[in-house]
């Protein structure tokens, strides 16, 4: 199977960090479950309905790994990856030194999904035809970068059963997965209506509603440091005032000073 592999141009590299960030916040803000390889280094993973790999639960991943991980779900249905960051060491001599490949089965020895993978790059979706996909991540002992966040989905093909929700490219997901934030689907139908619903309902987009919100907080953010500087700068003159009224009030008159100390 082909992957379309985008080399990513130095302005764009800077949203690296952005997605690592959104990484962090879609594990940590939406509660789905994350999957670190270097914790299961030749372990398998059973999949959740939906769930991160991320290389490492540190911020860069470590050298020296050798780690075959096999994602896998019920024999039925599928896997939907999706690549929503990916930076690793830039090649050497056209040659690999840190990478990631994936595998449309339970070893590293099944069908490639993806060629071996590295440097910075913009990926497409990857998608299984079993029930299983082996990740392979190999890194030398010198260099680490940012590392990779995929996004997977357990999905199934049309027909879809009760409890499922049906996405435009007749691909089955858990029904709670509509509205999350998240394109389980692939083609985003599983948010879609979700947007109409919120404009429908407030006469605004969900794009909107974030801007709003975030305007908010920023103005929050604001009255809260003004305020604190205020409230410092008050308590600030009243110390000053205080201190000047002990000094006044501590002062002793010295017994020269009414005096001609000098004999003159």
């Amino acid at each position: 199977m082909a992957i379309e592999v985008k080399i990513l141009s130095p302005r764009s590299r800077d949203s690296s960090v952005f997605m690592l960030i959104l990484s962090i916040f879609i594990a940590f803000g939406e509660g789905i479950q994350v999957s670190y390889l270097y914790n299961s280094c030749n372990t398998t993973i059973l999949a959740d309905i939906t769930g991160l790999v991320e290389p490492d639960s540190s911020l860069r991943y470590r050298n020296n790994q050798d780690c075959h991980v096999v994602l896998s779900t019920e024999p039925s249905k599928k896997l939907l990856l999706q690549f929503n960051r990916f930076v690793l060491e830039e090649a050497v001599n056209g040659a690999c030194v840190d990478s990631l490949r994936l595998h449309d089965g339970e070893s590293d020895m099944a069908s490639p999904l993806t060629p071996k993978l590295c440097g910075r790059q913009s990926l497409s979706e990857v998608v299984s035809t079993s029930s299983n996909v082996t990740f392979v991540f190999e890194t030398d002992d010198t260099g680490v970068s940012l590392g990779f966040g995929i996004l997977y989905t357990v999905f199934e093909d049309a027909p879809c059963s009760a409890g499922q929700f049906q996405c435009n490219n007749s691909r089955c997901i858990d029904y709670s997965l509509i509205c999350d934030s998240l394109d389980n689907c692939g083609d985003n139908s599983d948010e879609a209506q979700c947007m109409d619903v919120i404009e429908t309902s407030s006469g605004l987009t969900l794009g909107q509603i974030v801007l709003i919100a975030l305007g908010g907080i920023v103005v929050i953010v604001i009255v809260i440091f003004i305020a604190r500087s205020l409230a410092q700068k008050i308590r600030s003159n009243k110390l000053v005032k205080q201190l000047r009224a002990d000094m006044d009030n501590s002062r002793v008159d010295n017994e020269y000073s009414n005096k001609d100390f000098w004999g003159k």
